[in-house]
Parts: structure tokens; sequence; C-alpha cells
């Protein structure tokens, strides 16, 4: 089955998960605290709140990114993408920036239900492609991305130019 087949439907910028609760909608500022608190749950750290709120807000006023929460009683999921037009491809790629689920309500199929509305939102604005990255170490989110459909085939290397970083 194609991962985009009718799960979901958008209306508004409101993303319903068809016979479900649950509700994916574009993330607002109102949601930068809750946002914030996932984001360090997954990076397992505690991030300077006054520049994650800098860049926050920055991106939700830039349309190279898409935001979003799973609200069902309070944000539960977020899930980001990022727009950029590499010349290897030729054409429009999205890329999942971030993709997290409170470690309370994970393996209850929100992650893949994120994941369907990132990736449908991306097809609806030209994307040719979904990409992204995830940290080696992450082995349950390689097979979580995987059982999405997902392809490895890439390497990426970093390079610090600055403070150390994980």
């Amino acid at each position: 089955m194609d991962f985009l087949d009718g799960m979901f439907y958008t209306f508004h910028g409101i993303i319903n998960t068809v016979g479900s609760d649950t509700m994916i909608r574009y993330a607002t500022i109102k949601d930068a605290d809750a946002i914030y608190e996932l984001i360090c749950e997954l990076e397992e750290t505690a991030f300077d709140k006054d520049i994650f709120f800098m860049h926050y807000k920055r991106n939700l006023k830039d349309d190279k990114f898409i935001y979003m929460v799973d609200e069902n009683s309070g944000v539960i999921a977020f899930g980001s993408i990022y727009f950029h037009y590499p010349l290897h491809h030729c054409a429009k790629i999205a890329e999942i920036e971030e993709l997290c689920v409170k470690q309370t309500h994970q393996h209850q199929g929100i992650g893949s239900k994120m994941f369907t509305a990132l990736c449908t939102s991306a097809k609806e604005k030209g994307a040719l492609q979904v990409e992204l990255s995830c940290n080696k170490t992450r082995q349950i989110a390689h097979a979580f991305y995987k059982k999405q459909g997902m392809m490895q085939q890439h390497d990426k290397f970093t390079y610090p130019l600055g403070k150390e970083q994980k």
C-alpha cells in the first residue's frame, strides 16, 4: 500500500487521521514550549530556551519549513520538514529534520501517522522525494523509518565548526 494512499485528508492546515481521535495540525507559536520539551527529550539534553525559541520563531515564518504537531489532550508528537533545491537533484527535496513522539505515547502508531502527514504535505508542496538523517546510535528509529518504506542509501558526515557537538 502506498503510504500516501488516503490515510489522511487536508483541510485548512489540519490533517485528521481517518477513524482516529488523533489530530495532526500545523504548529503555531503557542506550541513552542511543548515542542521544546519534545526536542530536549529526543536529544536527551536541555537546550538554551532563548536560542531555541529564537530559531523556532524564525523558522515558523520561513516557508521552507513546515512544523506539525499531533495533538491529543496536549502536544504529544512533533515533526518538521525543510525544503531545499540541491543541484544534484534538479528538483525540490523535502528533508525531515525532526520527528519525535513523547516516550509515554510511543508504539501506538503516532509516529507512523506523523511520518505520513509530513510526506503528504511534502508531496502537496511539490517535493520529488523525502530524505532524512538519523543518528547512527538510534537503531530503533532506523527500523521505524525502514518500516515506513524509506531506503538507507547514503551516509551523512558532519564536521564540527565551534561548540562541542554530540
